[in-house]
């Protein structure tokens, strides 16, 4: 008997504790017109059904394989993932997220027609937990200043590149031996663990497609979403930019990438400082980035800011010391 053909994608879930949503996120997997696929479903340490859940599925369609692993973060959880998969492209998908049933066909169709692209991107919807609204977000693939075009090479845009794309791996798909050939991991820290494997994916790609219709939905605004962890790891955004500042030197993108970079990291840092609810936590946080920020990313704290955005951080300093 002849041997099952490889899937076309790997997709790939981490689960942590996401049982309210993950049948609708595996159904939406499921569902897609595209059925050359395999689904690896990581439990992540899960306390919830969310074990039960996968194993209902696992037993129901074959081309699910669910892996089981202590609770060590998505960017583990989808290292494992990668070990195993066989597609000829990976996709990645929250488990409290879902697609739309054309997301795996439409993105595999822009990739063959690119050619050589190693990434295809694609605008996300996001769905509020709490209202039900949604709403379209420009700023997870912004094509505003490619004059139409749909692929293009990642240095012809060199100078906003990270600047254009969030850091989600999971509105993209990635050429399985693209990933392979360079090496690209996920950070194995508990926030943050995408922006390197990211990142690292949009400045070596040959070219870069974007399906610009939204076929993801982003899910936000409930209980357990990964935003409320901000406090518990404050540094992981720290260590994610230091780690893809190093690639980039090391594969010799640092100066061609240096004005994107030095821009997402003037972002990163802002959000993150905004994002912390107790002084202790940002005053010590702030000062580990003016210590630190110099020797592994080559630009200090202030000059980095720049004089708005440090008043910004000023002023919230002075806000949270009210609130104590």
């Amino acid at each position: 008997m002849n041997a099952a053909p490889p899937p076309l994608v790997s997709v790939i879930v981490p689960v942590f504790n996401t049982e309210r949503f993950l049948r609708e996120c595996l159904d939406s997997v499921l569902a897609q017109t595209l059925r050359e696929i395999e689904v690896i479903c990581v439990n992540d340490g899960s306390t919830d059904t969310s074990p039960q859940i996968l194993a209902e599925y696992a037993a129901r369609d074959s081309r699910v394989r669910v892996i089981s692993q202590e609770n060590r973060g998505g960017g583990a959880a989808r290292n494992r993932a990668l070990e195993v998969a066989q597609g000829q492209f990976f996709a990645f998908l929250d488990g409290d997220d879902f697609f739309e049933p054309e997301f795996l066909e439409k993105m595999l169709a822009a990739a063959d027609a690119a050619g050589t692209a190693d990434v295809v991107a694609n605008r996300v919807r996001a769905f509020d937990a709490a209202t039900g609204a949604r709403k379209i977000l420009r700023d997870s693939c912004r094509t505003e200043a490619l004059g139409g075009r749909t692929v293009f090479a990642p240095e012809e845009i060199a100078a906003t590149l990270f600047n254009r794309f969030q850091n989600w791996p999971w509105n993209k798909i990635f050429r399985a031996e693209f990933v392979r050939g360079n090496g690209l991991r996920f950070q194995e820290i508990m926030r943050t663990n995408d922006l390197l494997f990211t990142c690292s994916a949009l400045a070596c790609a040959r070219k870069i497609a974007v399906v610009e219709t939204p076929l993801v939905n982003y899910r936000k605004n409930f209980d357990g979403h990964c935003q409320a962890t901000n406090d518990r790891f404050p540094l992981d955004f720290y260590k994610a930019f230091a780690a893809l500042n190093a690639f980039l030197r090391e594969h010799g993108l640092a100066e061609r990438y240096a004005e994107s970079f030095r821009q997402h990291l003037s972002d990163g840092v802002l959000y993150n400082l905004q994002t912390l609810a107790g002084t202790d936590v940002f005053g010590e946080t702030r000062r580990f980035l003016s210590t630190n920020l110099p020797k592994d990313c080559g630009v200090g704290l202030r000059e980095l800011c720049g004089e708005k955005h440090w008043r910004k951080l000023i002023l919230l300093r002075r806000k949270l010391r009210t609130q104590k």
